[in-house]
């Protein structure tokens, strides 16, 4: 009497013992070791899932934690770019811009005197270069 998975299933218990209890039928040699096989990959799968989890979880948590960052970031630095006003006579306040313009003319002054000296060296380079190229 042969009967597929779906019978088995609804098969009633002592039925199922008396089938296995049958001596007629044959177990492979193997089946046992694919058990084994079987059920250590499943408990194998099941730790990997656990991980994935837990890795999920974590990737979770720790973007929670940036998007909070930032949003704090985002309030505290709202606050602070807006500009104050720091003078309230408008003649300070051109005084004050007039003197920062020049200290960065003062700063800006020897760079480009040297950026000068050095376009007057590459004009000349460029020049005796031009001169040999065309000699050829």
């Amino acid at each position: 009497m042969a009967k597929n998975e779906y019978d088995i299933a609804k098969m009633p218990l002592p039925e199922l013992e008396k089938m296995g209890d049958d001596a007629s039928v044959i177990v492979p040699a193997d089946l046992k070791e694919d058990i084994l096989s079987e059920i250590a990959a499943s408990e194998i799968l099941s730790e990997k899932s656990v991980e994935t989890v837990e890795r999920h979880h974590r990737r979770f948590v720790l973007g929670f934690c940036a998007a909070a960052a930032v949003t704090v970031l985002f309030f505290v630095m709202d606050d602070m770019g807006r500009p104050k006003d720091t003078f309230d006579d408008p003649l300070t306040a051109y005084v004050e811009l007039e003197r920062t313009f020049q200290y960065i003319s003062d700063k800006m002054r020897p760079g480009v005197e040297k950026v000068d000296e050095l376009s007057r060296v590459i004009e000349k380079s460029g020049a005796v270069l031009g001169k040999v190229t065309d000699n050829r």
